[in-house]
């Protein structure tokens, strides 16, 4: 074992106290844990702000009851036996019940393959899981870290896959049940035309309702307005289209519809936490 490896760090896990030992990851490494531990609402506190959000946190509900509103009052609540999965570059509003507190064991996760399991698995746009219990796989990954396993990356990355995986499959399988005919066909067809600029009355007249009714079931159903889906999956696909060196950034703009990259690149920055000459930097270049 060389001496990178042996090297270790003492870290304090946030909202639990205790000390933590993790080994050191390579710079390289492509999926690398942060923190893990457990969040334990305070006596009194009802709700906390967070700011653009510097990794992803995926966490298991243990008990309690909170309510997660994100940028235009997009709103879901998760409570105990829910997965729930915070992204990158997001910033939103907790807010709690007081009986019982609640309280949720999580990771927070960094680094490209994540990244790449999110994409695989279509998760940008999932924030919560209803039942689905991954407790045992994050308490492994506690486990390891406290016993400041060498291969505690590693060994997580396996969990972390697993996780995304059981998400993804309860997650897409329940999409034919959860939405209703009219988003069905709304949500298809911003999938279908991620490139284009889809006027909203354009999709009022696909489905004869007015504007308001659009982003109020779309809203309630996906869980964000159509627009803000929309530039969600422009940003998704912008990821694959800045792995392509050939692309100068402003042309990528361009091919998602975006008349100024400047706009482009302050979106990109806002939802991923990086510009996206940064982004490109760390991105795998594509296969022609």
């Amino acid at each position: 074992m060389g001496d990178s490896d042996k090297k270790m760090r003492k870290t304090i896990i946030r909202q639990r106290a205790f000390p933590m030992i993790f080994p050191d990851p390579p710079v390289s490494f492509p999926l690398r844990i942060v923190t893990v531990g457990y969040h334990r609402t305070g006596l009194g506190q009802r709700f906390y702000r967070v700011s653009d959000l510097d990794r992803y946190f995926c966490g298991f509900t243990l008990q309690g009851r909170s309510t997660l509103i994100l940028p235009g009052e997009d709103a879901f609540t998760v409570t105990a036996g829910d997965t729930y999965l915070m992204h990158k570059g997001e910033s939103y509003e907790v807010r709690f019940e007081p009986h019982p507190l609640p309280t949720a064991i999580y990771v927070s996760v960094e680094g490209p393959l994540f990244e790449a399991l999110l994409d695989a698995y279509a998760l940008r746009d999932v924030h919560r899981v209803s039942r689905m219990n991954c407790r045992a796989q994050i308490e492994t990954i506690l486990r390891l870290a406290r016993e400041g396993d060498p291969e505690l990356h590693a060994r997580a990355a396996v969990l972390v896959h697993g996780i995304l995986q059981a998400m993804s499959a309860k997650a897409h399988r329940l999409d034919v049940r959860r939405y209703s005919p009219d988003v069905r066909v709304l949500k298809a067809h911003i999938d279908n035309h991620t490139e284009d600029a889809i006027p909203m009355r354009a999709l009022s007249a696909m489905v004869r309702k007015s504007p308001a009714q659009i982003i109020r079931m779309f809203r309630k159903e996906v869980g964000a307005p159509p627009h803000r889906y929309h530039l969600n999956k422009k940003i998704e696909l912008s990821r694959h289209l800045l792995a392509d060196r050939g692309m100068r950034v402003k042309e990528v703009a361009a091919c998602l519809g975006f008349a100024d990259p400047y706009y482009f690149s302050g979106l990109f920055r806002q939802k991923t936490g990086l510009s996206p000459s940064h982004y490109r930097r760390g991105a795998p270049a594509s296969r022609r």
